[in-house]
């Protein structure tokens, strides 16, 4: 609904394309990481706007629009226009995308595995449910992991982890759930009957 609202807007301006971006820090800009999607595409073109947002829990936000050559330029008053219309857009995108990196934040840790807070969120589902007969709980530790690590390096190792958790998360299932509560220490919850998968 907004991408079309958008591609609207944007050929009323003889705008041919719009990029936000989206950045959880600035560390992450800075990185050139983030996420970045079109919100209207009809062409390529050159950059003629730009925006740049700060949200209060430091996300950033930025939007470029561009008009493709011989097109007639912005005048002053489409400009500040496509400019209040630009900030609008950053505001709606990062209120929905900042909602989803508040759960983010909430449900899993700094590297993206599930914690102990969506283990908690879990057993809430599951009494709710009254599911929990026939529910096996294993806690476990990767002994010796930090082998792995300095044998490896940590970006291999980190791989390595990855790799086991997704593993993991397959064995138990959709009704299961795999969380991390530290370092190379997790907890996996399943059904008794997948424990022998």
């Amino acid at each position: 609904q907004i991408e079309q609202i958008l591609g609207e807007i944007a050929r009323l301006f003889r705008l041919c394309k719009g990029v936000t971006r989206l950045y959880r820090s600035l560390d992450e800009e800075k990185e050139g990481g983030g996420e970045t999607f079109c919100s209207f595409d009809i062409g390529e073109g050159e950059p003629v706007a730009f925006q740049h947002v700060v949200t209060s829990g430091m996300a950033i936000a930025t939007m470029t629009v561009y008009m493709q050559p011989g097109v007639r330029p912005l005048s002053s008053e489409e400009r500040r226009r496509v400019e209040l219309i630009m900030r609008l857009t950053l505001s709606f995108v990062c209120r929905n995308r900042m909602q989803r990196s508040i759960e983010d934040l909430a449900f899993y840790d700094y590297d993206g595995y599930r914690n102990t807070r969506s283990l908690q969120n879990h057993f809430m589902q599951t009494e709710r449910t009254g599911r929990f007969v026939g529910l096996a709980v294993v806690r476990y530790n990767l002994r010796h992991f930090t082998v792995v690590n300095q044998e490896l390096g940590r970006e291999k190792a980190n791989a390595v982890l990855r790799s086991h958790y997704k593993t993991v998360e397959e064995r138990v299932g959709a009704e299961g759930i795999v969380c991390r509560l530290s370092g190379d220490d997790f907890v996996a919850v399943c059904r008794k009957e997948r424990l022998e998968k």
